[in-house]
């Protein structure tokens, strides 16, 4: 019997009983450690994150935009757990602040190199640590 999730609800499949479903998840995780994991040597955390990591990989290379979009949002974990947790740092202060200084450092760049800017983690560190320094000046 294939594997179809239930419209509403994509964290079950339809026609599969709970039993069912754990163990085609873990025979599909099984199946897959020797595929994507360099070595046996490796930790077990370390391999189930080489799993997972791959499985991400190839739902977003070959899935339609839109059917991962459905997915996203019949989930109840993205939608209830993950995504108010990026929505709150998307609003946040600090998420701001970063933005602006990125933006206006060295003046006004091309979006490619704010983007880069941006997700550098050197500089972030460093603007948090000359924030901190400047409000024990005041």
């Amino acid at each position: 019997m294939s594997t179809k999730v239930q419209e509403n609800c994509s964290w079950k499949a339809e026609n599969l009983s709970r039993w069912q479903l754990l163990r085609r998840k873990k025979k599909t995780l099984a199946a897959l450690k020797p595929i994507h994991c360099a070595s046996s040597s490796n930790t077990s955390s370390s391999q189930e994150k080489a799993v997972q990591d791959r499985l991400w990989t190839t739902l977003i290379g070959t899935t339609p935009k839109p059917a991962i979009a459905e997915y996203i949002s019949t989930s109840r974990v993205c939608m209830n757990e993950i995504l108010p947790t990026i929505d709150n740092y998307v609003k946040s202060d600090a998420n701001n602040i970063r933005s602006v200084r990125v933006l206006y450092e060295g003046g006004l760049i091309s979006k490619r190199k704010y983007t880069s800017i941006r997700n550098s983690s050197d500089k972030k560190l460093l603007h948090e640590r000359k924030l901190t320094s400047e409000l024990k000046q005041m």
